[in-house]
């Protein structure tokens, strides 16, 4: 596909193909696979100390798919939700 050599190419591969996917049918498929994939390897990498970077990388990576899943099949979308949940202090008001 490229000459960039990936770090983590058994999963990051794939996302790139994604990418590069423009039929909304396959695309929706591949998608479902890849955050298959995506998440059963931060399962498998849950207890272990020196994957941080690749957890990292994981996580992006599903932000990724989330979002373009959002764009270009306009499926329900994080509104104000997104994914991780902050607590504004009470005595905080919004700009």
């Amino acid at each position: 596909m490229n000459d960039v050599e990936l770090k983590f190419p058994e999963w990051q591969g794939p996302v790139q193909e994604l990418l590069l996917e423009f039929d909304p049918q396959k695309w929706n498929e591949r998608a479902k696979q890849i955050g298959a994939l995506i998440l059963e390897r931060l399962k498998h990498l849950d207890h272990k100390s020196d994957s941080r970077d690749e957890k990292i990388a994981l996580q992006d990576a599903l932000t990724v798919v989330r979002v373009l899943k959002r764009d270009k099949l306009g499926a329900p979308g994080w509104g104000n939700e997104g994914l991780l949940r902050i607590q504004r202090p009470s005595s905080c008001k919004p700009v």
